[in-house]
């Protein structure tokens, strides 16, 4: 089995650094996240935007609390303003990345490719040569920070018929050689690893492909535009899986200053534990800016690795975990004698405490007048 060079597709640049794609196209549609039709795709720097942001907006820091806010269920839509919530997020910094980060190494069904592509070199085809085509399975991998694509050749089966170009190969062609169509899985929880099948694995992130081409769909690489625009989170999986980034916060908690117990010492150990495990495809990376100019960043499969690392990094600076008395979610704040999650929450509460100080000082009047 022979192994070409990486797929000459048009990329996006997306995981060149620090970049990301964020759109004011998103919305959700059946319970899905997805892009409207010729909607803009922007790059950006989602690193650029943690500095930027005032603490409590660091667009992290809102994912967390907004997943602790939001309650999705499975089967019917989220209530309007919810959704709406949901949604401006999404516009302000694009979607998680859940099937890119899952994903180390996807294996596509055969189809008929030019047999050129295995030669080593270039070959000029002398006149009156035919162009001959081969099975092959495009093969899509994490790999060193970015997502080359390889073609592997399998069977001998040969054609010479240039309209079976690009088509599926029959399974009597391949007699029985190829690999099997799977996904080497990395699991969002906990890193682990494992073998899934490659239409269950895609299926529900890419719905417009039917149910029975899920096998044989060539889905397109993850750097390449024609991806993002087919691709789609539902709104349930999306606050699933930012939830399993906001729960060990109520570990974390404890991490103040002073003398820890052990029992706290176990549970902040298992907090960071599975903070980590998401921030693990994240891989340091050299590359060229948009000027061209060499820069040293971050490489991530997707944001959601990129923001476990922003909250290990924010812990490291001193922010601390703690509890919003207001909506009761956990927050990270930098400075100590923060209380709320937000200014939201802080003029909530504050309203919330004036208006029963009225009501006292009222109740305290009626008595007052009948005495």
């Amino acid at each position: 089995m022979s192994e070409a060079e990486p797929a000459g597709e048009a990329q996006l640049g997306l995981l060149s650094g620090v970049r990301w794609l964020r759109s004011p196209g998103y919305h959700i549609e059946a319970g899905l996240i997805r892009l409207e039709p010729g909607a803009p795709l922007e790059l950006y720097d989602p690193w650029e935007a943690w500095r930027a942001a005032a603490d409590e907006e660091r667009p992290y820091k809102r994912l967390l609390r907004l997943a602790q806010q939001l309650q999705p269920p499975r089967l019917q839509v989220l209530p309007r303003r919810q959704q709406q919530q949901l949604e401006s997020w999404v516009r302000e910094n694009g979607l998680l990345g859940i099937l890119p980060h899952e994903t180390l190494e996807a294996t596509m069904a055969a189809r008929w490719v030019d047999e050129q592509r295995f030669w080593g070199s270039v070959r000029m085809l002398g006149a009156g040569s035919e162009r001959r085509f081969v099975p092959a399975q495009r093969q899509q991998l994490w790999e060193n920070g970015r997502w080359p694509v390889y073609w592997r050749r399998v069977g001998a089966a040969r054609t010479s018929d240039p309209a079976r170009e690009g088509e599926l190969v029959a399974v009597e062609d391949l007699g029985g050689a190829g690999l099997p169509l799977e996904v080497l899985r990395r699991r969002v929880i906990d890193a682990g690893l494992e073998r899934r099948p490659l239409a269950e694995h895609y299926q529900g992130f890419f719905p417009q492909v039917p149910r029975a081409e899920a096998w044989t769909h060539a889905y397109p690489g993850v750097d390449t535009e024609p991806f993002w625009r087919g691709y789609a989170e539902s709104a349930f999986q999306f606050v699933a899986t930012a939830r399993y980034l906001a729960a060990p916060l109520e570990g974390l908690e404890r991490l103040r200053a002073g003398q820890l117990n052990e029992r706290e010492r176990t549970m902040i150990g298992r907090a960071l534990t599975r903070i980590s495990a998401i921030a693990s495809v994240v891989d340091f990376a050299g590359a060229l800016g948009r000027d061209d100019e060499f820069i040293v960043g971050w490489s991530a499969p997707s944001l959601l690795g990129m923001y476990a690392l922003m909250l290990l990094t924010d812990l490291k600076a001193g922010h601390l975990v703690k509890r919003c008395p207001n909506c009761e979610v956990f927050f990270l704040a930098r400075n100590p004698r923060a209380r709320y999650c937000s200014s939201t929450c802080r003029h909530a509460q504050q309203k919330r405490e004036w208006r029963k100080a009225k009501a006292q000082r009222q109740g305290a009047g009626e008595a007052d007048a009948s005495d």
